[in-house]
């Protein structure tokens, strides 16, 4: 892993904070990334800080589902092949606890749904959770204050409790963790710099299981709002009535008012809306591909067909409002004045690896038919 580009402030009240910048190391799951991300979202949620606070593990655990929840089940990113939360993920899909047309939802439904299972199933979903999030790392996470050799359990919940240790939480009877009042300081007074602190982290380890995936910075929550595909639209809708377009290149009607932009290898997977990836679709043949994967070798010949009309259609009308179209395109080496056959190899040579990498992450294959 690369050097951290992050410094921490010191502590007035006299805090390990060393221990803290170490709390990453010789990291090999993601489950700390997730349980510090959890506690950091916990504290935020306070309005008052003025006293410890106890905190029930179940609901860390369903902090830490939530906030994996994007990147594993909707960007269907690898976590390692130990990890162990698409255990948890599948029996939610499976159980019915989150639907899988759910599973593009904001955080707040996917929180509520899984404390909402909590409460009705605490049995289940206690024994499910603790088995794989709760047995190590809640304990785990405070080697750096303890010292790595305190293995079990029991051990570290007794040292914990010892305040010359200085960890940031420890542990009641209970299992509960209980969040020391100056560390829920701290954390609240450098909430944006240690939320950047984990998310960088996570990253780094999500690109270390995922080399060949794009844009893995993008993947650990869904945008509330995508950026706007409105010049795009325009772009192809301007092509369409120039050219009198009836049917979409699946052979489905469209007009220049009434059409779809679909990403042809899925948004979810490459995170962007550049032109090369962008095509004009029915819309209910759109909503029935959702985010799966058309072959690239069945397709990809029409498809560089309507890019080369379209382009065609541009380098005619000149207009600088497209200027934005032309450098997205020239990005991947397409020019307006490249030729079909070369349109349809750089097509090619940019789509297929991404076909490869998105089937071998979990998206699915589609064909229309």
């Amino acid at each position: 892993m690369s050097t951290q580009p992050f410094v921490f402030p010191k502590s007035n009240a006299g805090l390990n904070i060393p221990a803290l910048t170490a709390c990453f190391a010789n990291t090999t799951l993601s489950y700390k990334y997730l349980w510090f991300w959890a506690l950091l979202e916990i504290i935020e949620e306070q309005n008052n800080l003025h006293a410890h606070l106890c905190v029930p593990q179940e609901r860390v655990f369903a902090k830490m589902v939530t906030k994996a929840w994007a990147p594993r089940r909707f960007y269907k990113l690898s976590f390692g092949f130990n990890d162990g939360l698409s255990k948890i993920f599948e029996f939610l899909e499976r159980t019915k606890v989150i639907e899988e047309t759910e599973t593009r939802k904001e955080e707040s439904f996917i929180f509520e749904r899984i404390c909402h299972w909590q409460e009705k199933e605490p049995r289940e979903s206690k024994k499910l959770l603790n088995e794989i999030l709760g047995r190590y790392v809640p304990y785990k996470f405070l080697s750096p204050w303890i010292g790595a050799q305190k293995d079990s359990r029991s051990a570290v919940s007794k040292i914990s409790f010892d305040e010359s240790f200085g960890t940031p939480y420890f542990f009641n009877q209970n299992y509960d963790i209980v969040l020391r009042l100056e560390w829920m300081e701290y954390f609240h007074r450098n909430h944006g710099l240690l939320i950047d602190f984990v998310k960088w982290n996570f990253c780094e380890f999500l690109q270390s299981r995922n080399p060949s995936v794009p844009a893995i910075v993008n993947k650990l929550a869904i945008p509330n709002e995508r950026d706007s595909l409105v010049n795009q639209k325009k772009y192809w809708a301007e092509y369409i009535k120039s050219e009198s377009v009836l049917m979409d290149m699946f052979g489905q009607p469209i007009t220049e008012k009434i059409f779809d932009l679909d990403h042809f290898i899925p948004w979810s997977f490459v995170a962007h809306n550049q032109i090369w990836n962008l095509i004009p679709m029915n819309h209910t043949l759109n909503i029935k591909k959702s985010n799966h994967i058309p072959s690239v070798d069945s397709y990809v010949e029409i498809y560089a067909e309507w890019h080369f009309g379209a382009l065609e259609f541009l380098a005619e009308k000149k207009d600088r409002t497209f200027t934005n179209i032309q450098e997205e395109y020239a990005s991947i080496g397409i020019a307006l004045d490249t030729n079909l056959q070369d349109i349809e190899d750089v097509l090619r040579r940019q789509l297929k690896p991404l076909e490869i990498t998105a089937l071998n992450s979990g998206f699915k294959s589609w064909t229309n038919g």
